[in-house]
């Protein structure tokens, strides 16, 4: 297992901003930004990503990313762009958390698989072993050594916790905080209900 990324594998990134958050208490969110450059034969473009960590309680952040041009769209999270671009994306999404966790070895990371369209369209189940989660979960048991994390895999509902091996030292009792804490801010079912 690995703890770094090639820098050939991830786009440059920078941190934007940091806010507090409006929907929870004592919580900050941090936007990192990185472009992606489009070469066609129409023309040369760039996209924006946009990536949004939640740092919540305990040293706790969870990663989500979207094209910075869906900022407002209720489906960002849903919805595939179709740049055949997911590895490089994903692999720049890594190195960030990567990087918070080498400057803070109590952080502790999560992400949730948002179901695809096709997935919704099919009837598939709306949160069980998603796509995404399928596909994240491959990268993260890459580069997230089990000497330093533990992995918390929640399949019914494509959840995914890698929690530091230090933290859980400082407190024994963090896991069960923090699976408690994750359960009532993020109610899935709710999230996914309403899609269609």
């Amino acid at each position: 297992m690995q703890e770094s990324i090639n820098s050939l594998q991830y786009y440059p990134f920078r941190k934007i901003s940091t806010e507090d958050c409006t929907n929870f208490e004592n919580v900050k969110i941090h936007y990192y930004l990185f472009k992606i450059k489009e070469l066609s034969k129409k023309k040369n473009k760039k996209i924006v990503y946009i990536v949004r960590i939640e740092e919540h309680q305990h040293h706790f952040f969870v990663i989500k990313f979207y094209p910075q041009r869906w900022k407002n769209y209720a489906r960002k999270y849903i919805d595939l762009t179709n740049e055949n671009k997911a590895r490089s994306i994903i692999y720049t999404c890594l190195e960030i958390i990567l990087t918070i966790g080498r400057k803070n070895s109590l952080a502790s990371f999560a992400f949730i698989g948002s179901p695809t369209n096709e997935e919704i369209k099919r009837g598939e189940s709306k949160l069980e072993k998603t796509k995404r989660f399928r596909v994240y979960s491959t990268f993260v048991k890459t580069y997230f050594s089990y000497d330093n994390y533990e992995h918390i895999v929640d399949v019914d509902k494509s959840a995914y916790a890698i929690m530091s091996r230090k933290a859980i030292e400082a407190n024994l009792y963090i896991k069960q905080e923090l699976t408690n804490y994750f359960d009532k801010i993020y109610n899935l079912e709710d999230m996914f209900n309403n899609i269609s």
